[in-house]
């Protein structure tokens, strides 16, 4: 059930204007939970941009000058991927068309909504 309600809101997020995809990846292991979007190659993606979650965390201690971070951006010729923690294990991938047309608030609502699914599991 509660992982139906998290399926539920990342598919939210996928439907938004400018979002092609989005999935949540266990952050030790790399490996999808969920996804939701159009892209094709979404799953392995993600899956790949976890190794720059995971590159940040092991260098965290040299970016704690900024405080606490609140999302990992990549900008790529075709594409943004944007990384968001959600709960200690689980991350948010999403996915975006270049140029940037998505509606960010929105967009942070939305992450917000997911990570109280993940908090409730």
């Amino acid at each position: 059930m509660k992982s139906e309600r998290m399926q539920r809101e990342l598919e939210a997020m996928a439907g938004m204007h400018g979002v092609i995809g989005c999935a949540v990846i266990d952050t030790e292991g790399g490996m999808a939970w969920h996804t939701a979007g159009a892209a094709d190659a979404l799953q392995p993606m993600a899956e790949a941009a976890s190794d720059y979650w995971r590159m940040f965390l092991r260098r965290r201690g040299d970016f704690g000058a900024l405080g606490e971070i609140r999302a990992l951006v990549v900008m790529h010729a075709r594409g943004r991927l944007t990384l968001a923690a959600c709960g200690a294990q689980l991350l948010l991938v999403s996915l975006t068309a270049e140029p940037d047309t998505v509606d960010w608030r929105a967009w942070k609502a939305r992450v917000g909504a997911l990570q109280q699914a993940v908090a409730s599991m």
